[in-house]
This record gives C-alpha cells, sequence and structure tokens, in this order.
C-alpha cells in the first residue's frame, strides 16, 4: 500500500520495533540464561547497524528456531522480508529518522490533540483531512499562509 500511494518514499523499518523483536527472538532462544540472550541479541542488533544483513541471517541461521512460539516473530524472515528497509548506517548518515518515535509525537502533536476532545465532536473523513491540513500548517508555523488565502 506504501508503494502505492507513496511511490517515491523511502521506506523505513522501525529500528524500535525491529530491536523488540529480536529481543523477543533471543527470550524464546534463551529463557534461563539472560546473560546469553543479551549477547545474542546485541550481535544481531550491531550486525543490522553496519547494514551486514547476510551476515545477520547467517548468524540468525545457527540458532534458528523452526517454530517460533506464538507472539515471537521469526527473525530471519523479518529480516530476510525486509532488507531493503533496513539502512539503519545508510539512514542515519542522511539524517533520517530510523525509528517511528517522531512520527507518533508529530501525530499525537497534530491529529489526536484535536481529534480526541471531549464533548460531542464527530468527524467524518473529509472533515478529518480539513483539520488536519488546517493543523499541520498552525504547528509547522505557516498559520499565516493559511490567514493569507481565507483573506484573498
Amino acid at each position: 500500500m506504501c508503494k502505492e500511494i507513496f511511490p517515491d518514499a523511502i521506506r523505513i523499518l522501525d529500528y524500535f520495533h525491529l530491536s523488540e523483536n529480536v529481543h523477543g527472538y533471543a527470550k524464546a532462544l534463551y529463557a534461563e540464561d539472560e546473560v546469553e540472550r543479551r549477547i545474542w541479541a546485541n550481535t544481531v542488533l550491531d550486525l543490522i547497524k553496519e547494514e551486514k544483513l547476510d551476515d545477520t541471517l547467517k548468524y540468525i541461521s545457527i540458532k534458528l528456531i523452526k517454530n517460533p512460539p506464538n507472539g515471537v516473530s521469526n527473525i530471519y524472515n523479518y529480516i530476510e522480508n525486509n532488507k531493503d528497509r533496513i539502512k539503519c548506517k545508510t539512514y542515519k548518515g542522511k539524517e533520517y529518522y530510523i525509528g517511528s518515535g517522531p512520527i507518533e509525537s508529530g501525530n499525537k502533536t497534530v491529529i489526536q490533540q484535536r481529534m480526541k476532545q471531549s464533548g460531542i465532536m464527530r468527524w467524518g473523513v473529509s472533515g478529518v483531512q480539513y483539520i488536519a491540513a488546517i493543523r499541520a500548517k498552525y504547528e509547522s508555523n505557516l498559520w499565516n499562509n493559511v490567514v493569507e488565502i481565507i483573506n484573498k
């Protein structure tokens, strides 16, 4: 869907979620050994940060869980399927965000603050789109542009 709607967008896998999945897998591997669990997870994440994804997959395949328990991602497939979105070093070098935190915060500031007020607010899709556009202008310190358009 992202490719279709935003064909020119650079799609980046959220590093926090990636790390969370790696640690979840490590916990399944080393349920009783926290030291080995941390060593394994940190090794995987260090390889990922250096963009050594083939080495990462080789390392994971040594301790591959054929059928991970419920709630644990098949980390091998997860990384394999998202290789083109895991370029931490490249993205950081270009000063791109590799985590979704800033986007989630922006959503909270721009959208949720207005859309989730108490009372009898009801929003349709078109109404939400208008309010979101106006809030984005306001939060981006571009409100004067809106006022100029209104006053034309």
